[in-house]
């Protein structure tokens, strides 16, 4: 589940991820895939992935493209220093 803006858990069942930002808080790259286990597709592959800079910005739209969220399309993997910090926006629909 998701953090709402409003606090409150946001569950994205039965939905597809229709557009995704990330900003990357962090002084070092960080590498998003789909997961390992349970891994949603549509914006990230499991094996590269997409690398977002330090400082950058990364804004993906998919028109509907991908798996529906559900219990085994779930998951991204996230990889930095451990402590790397990111802000989210997913929009489902």
């Amino acid at each position: 589940a998701l953090t709402g803006t409003n606090g409150a858990s946001t569950d994205g069942n039965g939905l597809k991820v229709q557009m995704v930002r990330i900003k990357n808080l962090g002084a070092n790259s960080l590498t998003i895939k789909s997961g390992a286990s349970n891994g949603h597709t549509g914006f990230f592959t499991a094996t590269t992935g997409i690398i977002v800079p330090a400082g950058a910005h990364l804004q993906l739209f998919t028109n509907d493209n991908g798996d529906d969220i559900d219990a085994t399309h779930k998951t991204w993997d996230l990889t930095g220093t451990g402590t790397q910090t990111s802000e989210w926006t997913v929009v489902m629909g």
